[in-house]
């Protein structure tokens, strides 16, 4: 079965963003950006930029030029610590997904949005609280020290993890208009979403938060900074593929991202080499960069951020 992403790929060029809306949502990203790093050394909470932003600042010294989004990562404990920090400093200006009106959300991670703006991603247009544009925050969670304890962990993650997917695809993705409009016209997209939807069927028994809570909080972990290995499980390489001794995210350095300086790991090329691959310095051919596909983006306040 075709990986979800690429049939997005194949079938729904017409949803990436125009170069217009491309630019401003990048410059409304790196506000985001700066706030957050504002908070963070104000309030001395550690954070540090993850995925393919720190791709960007090391190979590009900025956001990757076909990219659209910026991401950072933070223990567990630090995220409590911005919710808190964000609401003191920007009380009007920003709200994240663990506030009780996203509880809904399939999205297994934090994320930090704008408020008065919106951002649909393709397949969440039937989302009951639609996302703001902002920035998705990974947590960096701590695996118990235990060797077989953190097989155990790892292998209820690698079930439960894709459960939540398909549930979501089968009761929210596979009833988007985008979904069905397209559908009707492209018989393998046809073919997908009812393979999806019928396996998806075996979830129903559970609502979507039941579901997000045993992929999140059901999973138990512990204070990443007292543990040997840590894990950004909801990252792309899951549980396994993001595991590192967690002194990989204490040590820091600050780097350029689009001429102002943020943090990523000291030793960033055990980071990039374990989610990347030993080429990571080296431009992907077209057809393997990564695209995001958006049913709708309201930049509300901020729609004339190019002006200023």
């Amino acid at each position: 079965m075709k990986k979800f992403k690429d049939i997005i790929n194949e079938s729904f060029n017409e949803f990436a963003l125009d170069s217009i809306i491309e630019i401003k949502l990048k410059k409304v990203l790196l506000m985001i950006l700066a706030d957050i790093d504002y908070v963070c050394r104000k309030e001395n909470i550690s954070y540090l930029l993850c995925a393919g932003s720190v791709l960007g600042a090391v190979r590009h010294k900025g956001i990757i030029p076909w990219d659209d989004d910026i991401d950072i990562m933070m223990f567990d404990s630090e995220i409590c610590k911005l919710r808190e920090a964000i609401n003191i400093h920007f009380p009007s200006k920003y709200c994240f997904l663990s506030d009780k009106k996203f509880r809904n959300d399939p999205l297994k991670f934090e994320k930090i949005m704008l408020l008065d703006t919106k951002y649909v991603e393709l397949g969440c247009d039937n989302l009951k609280q639609p996302r703001g544009i902002g920035i998705d925050i990974f947590p960096v969670l701590g695996l118990p020290n235990n060797r077989f304890h953190r097989w155990i962990k790892g292998k209820y993650f690698t079930l439960i993890s894709p459960l939540v997917s398909l549930h979501f695809f089968a009761f929210s993705i596979s009833r988007s208009n985008a979904f069905k409009i397209k559908s009707k016209e492209d018989r393998n997209l046809r073919k997908f979403i009812f393979q999806r939807k019928l396996l998806g069927l075996f979830t129903f028994f559970l609502p979507t938060r039941v579901w997000k809570w045993l992929a999140t909080k059901g999973m138990f972990f512990q204070d990443s900074v007292l543990c040997q290995f840590s894990s950004i499980p909801y990252g792309s390489k899951r549980y396994f593929g993001e595991m590192h001794e967690t002194r990989l995210w204490q040590d820091i350095k600050y780097i350029e991202f689009e001429g102002e300086k943020y943090p990523i790991p000291v030793n960033y090329h055990e980071y990039l080499n374990g989610k990347y691959g030993p080429d990571y310095m080296k431009i992907p051919d077209e057809h393997k960069k990564q695209k995001h596909f958006v049913s709708e983006v309201d930049f509300g306040p901020y729609n004339n951020i190019l002006n200023e």
